[in-house]
């Protein structure tokens, strides 16, 4: 005997062309979403920084400890960051002139980094860092840590 399997017709076959039609749609929407959810977070963890259009956001599950913003145009970027308690930012000059990270409640100071120069600060406290460059104070930026 072949363990009472005679007789058996596979799901498929019950179902018909239509239902046969309509798994399999359903099976590739889900490959096709777990595909993208794959591909969604490897972008989120796969390095030390990444930017958006709106903000630096590193994925809780990946926490990443180092990011580095860059200074050029008299800008801060990425601008707002997210980070972990415990990262550790590096502000890196690029531009023409002198620049400083300052926390607006003087928390932190990166001081003057002239051209080529880097300062970093590690934030080992969950809340908002409002920050200005000390000679540019039109220039802002925001550290956000969870």
């Amino acid at each position: 005997m072949n363990g009472g399997r005679r007789g058996q017709v596979s799901a498929a076959k019950r179902q018909g062309p239509e239902r046969q039609h309509a798994t399999r749609r359903h099976v590739r929407a889900a490959a096709s979403l777990a595909i993208l959810a794959l591909l969604t977070l490897g972008a989120l963890g796969s390095g030390t920084e990444f930017s958006q259009s709106a903000a630096a956001v590193l994925s809780p599950e990946k926490a990443v400890l180092a990011l580095t913003v860059t200074i050029a145009n008299f800008a801060y970027a990425p601008d707002p960051i997210i980070i972990s308690v415990g990262t550790t930012v590096t502000w890196t000059n690029t531009d023409t002139t002198r620049h400083s990270a300052t926390a607006d409640d003087g928390s932190f100071d990166t001081d003057l980094l002239p051209t080529g120069e880097s300062g970093s600060v590690t934030f080992n406290m969950a809340r908002t860092f409002p920050y200005t460059c000390d000679i540019h104070p039109y220039m802002t930026g925001t550290v956000i840590v969870r």
